[in-house]
């Protein structure tokens, strides 16, 4: 609604104390309580014991850290501008300069989260990890972290210009593509493919929404 509002009518104190307001909602959220309630909506509703182990709990805790963190940089990014924009700069200047460090905060929290899920899938690939009558969601959550890993990615390549960060993103959007026989994590992959691309050919971002110029519109 902020995005939206913005559009319509823009206004810098309403974007800036909307946004305050959104990142403090975020960061009141408790990860425990959503993964509790996850585990236990799953246990009743899809199967008795599914979902009710440590390692299951964990990635739930772990999907829930993903998205959680991407919604912070999406947030940032999208109402004070990416770090290097003129928008962004007079945001920090005038408002908010700890928005940065809550930036990066968010950033390096999203990374831990999906390398989690990604370990937790290499496992569950490997024999005799969880025994075969154990229904279990452990190693298979990072099916559903495509807009996190495309979040990581844009701020890898765009704001942090962290190519090894970057390739091992889109290596894994298109691992879990192929895996999935889908092409929608295979997209995310081209797109933040294509940015990093465009940053070292001297691309330098004007707003968030140029970034999807020609992709899916649910990435953005």
């Amino acid at each position: 609604m902020l995005r939206a509002q913005e559009v319509l009518g823009p206004s810098r104190w309403r974007t800036e104390e909307g946004l305050l307001a959104v990142l403090k909602s975020l960061e009141e959220a408790s990860l425990e309580s959503w993964a509790v309630e996850v585990a236990t909506n799953a246990t009743v509703w899809l199967a008795p014991g599914l979902s009710d182990d440590e390692h299951t709990r964990a990635a739930w805790k772990a999907l829930m850290a993903a998205f959680l963190n991407a919604t912070i940089l999406y947030a940032i990014n999208s109402l004070a501008g990416l770090i290097g924009t003129s928008k962004r700069e007079s945001f920090d200047q005038n408002s908010h300069p700890s928005t940065s460090h809550k930036d990066r905060a968010a950033f390096e929290a999203l990374l831990l989260a999906i390398q989690f899920l990604l370990d937790q899938r290499a496992q569950q690939q490997e024999p005799n990890v969880h025994p075969a009558s154990a229904a279990t969601s452990a190693g298979l959550l990072h099916k559903f972290v495509i807009w996190p890993m495309v979040i990581g990615g844009i701020q890898a390549a765009l704001v942090h210009h962290d190519e090894k960060t970057t390739a091992y993103l889109c290596a894994g959007m298109q691992a879990i593509g192929e895996e999935l026989g889908t092409v929608s994590m295979i997209d995310g992959a081209r797109l933040v493919d294509r940015l990093w691309r465009s940053h070292k050919n001297g691309f330098e971002p004007t707003s968030w929404d140029d970034l999807f110029d020609g992709a899916p519109l649910f990435l953005m």
